[in-house]
């Protein structure tokens, strides 16, 4: 599905990306987890072909530099951590409905199936209501499930969430925690976070950025094991029955 061979990404004299490679499955889901600065969200637009760095990305066995935008954005699809402020001035419906553009003519108007999906994944989520309410006037936990929702619509075979529950309330971080680890509506998931207690949760394959180096790249168990959290934490990151939690008393 996605294979990345020796990432190199610099931004002026400093480099954030240093040799990053990984492979992943169709089927096989992914955290990305590491401290801020690490090269998290840098990853990610590459993997999107928002930016472009040196090494080889291959998506569904095709070169990433050699697909149009619009057929990339049919095969991979990015939520961004905070909605965009020249998105905010149109309707929660018409935000959603954008999501459709990738598959749409020049002004070819979107169907009433299309409406009638885009509604009722408004109405599924408590949103209905808001249909027509501008992104303005909505919360920010609101502006992060749009754009979840958004991402539905546009229904990529492999989406990057980037900090999806770093904005929102416990109540919003619940459903988004649950739209994340069922495959009912996102098959491919590669999910970006600084939360471990989030990314223990979620269970998925990790890849650990430490200094734009792939520090880690394995499975939950073997990441969240008791010895792994010593040797990477030095005890400030314990584990029990609850989960995975920084133990401030170590700090």
């Amino acid at each position: 599905m996605l294979t990345c061979d020796n990432l190199h990404f610099s931004h002026g004299n400093k480099e954030i990306l240093k040799g990053v490679s990984f492979e992943l499955a169709e089927g096989q889901n992914l955290l990305i987890i590491g401290e801020n600065g690490t090269g998290k969200s840098t990853l990610a637009k590459l993997l999107c072909g928002v930016l472009e760095g040196e090494g080889r990305i291959s998506l569904f066995g095709q070169d990433l530099r050699k697909i149009t935008p619009k057929e990339r954005a049919k095969l991979i699809g990015y939520v961004a951590p905070k909605l965009s402020s020249f998105d905010e001035d149109i309707t929660l419906l018409d935000y959603l409905l954008m999501g459709r553009f990738v598959y749409k003519n020049k002004f070819e108007p979107y169907t009433k199936e299309e409406k009638d999906e885009a509604k009722g994944l408004l109405a599924r989520f408590s949103l209905g209501s808001l249909a027509d309410m501008r992104l303005t006037s909505l919360s920010s936990g609101e502006k992060q499930l749009a754009m979840t929702l958004q991402a539905a619509l546009q229904n990529s075979r492999l989406t990057i969430f980037d900090e999806p529950i770093a904005n929102v309330d416990s109540a919003r971080s619940h459903e988004l925690f649950g739209l994340l680890a069922s495959n009912e509506i996102f098959q491919n998931k590669i999910v970006i976070t600084h939360d471990l207690h989030f990314a223990f949760s979620l269970g998925f394959d990790i890849l650990y950025l430490k200094d734009g180096v792939a520090e880690f790249f394995g499975s939950s168990a073997e990441f969240f094991d008791e010895a792994s959290l010593l040797r990477r934490f030095g005890g400030t990151v314990r584990k029990n029955d609850m989960g995975v939690f920084a133990d401030y008393a170590k700090i």
